[in-house]
């Protein structure tokens, strides 16, 4: 939620619209130190490094296990991972340990 970018933008809607018609959601993060709420959704922050062609862009696996721990007690009915990023493989990873279906959108090309 820190880099400023129309694919953060996009996401931030997203979410506040979600909220907005009661859904509840969770947020994994590849930043750390972000505010622990947005609109009404938990935000969980991950450990990230630069990547090495875009060094504003954070890249993140996501896949501590405090993060797999907060993911199984929300019992997410969908999981969203989107790309370009490698986060992507933390959320199938999530996915596939807890059976819960997982969608994934590609937004961005990065070469």
């Amino acid at each position: 939620l820190c880099y400023i970018s129309g694919y953060k933008n996009r996401f931030q809607n997203f979410i506040k619209h979600l909220r907005e018609m009661g859904d509840e959601v969770i947020v994994v993060t590849n930043h750390e130190g972000v505010p622990q709420e947005f609109h009404g959704a938990k935000v969980i922050g991950s450990w990230s490094f630069p990547c090495p062609l875009y060094g504003k862009v954070p890249l993140s696996l996501a896949l501590s296990p405090r993060i797999i721990s907060e993911v199984a007690k929300f019992k997410p009915d969908i999981i969203h991972a989107s790309s370009p990023g490698i986060m992507v493989f933390g959320a199938l990873a999530i996915a596939k340990l807890l059976s819960v279906p997982l969608v994934m959108s590609y937004h961005t090309h990065v070469p």
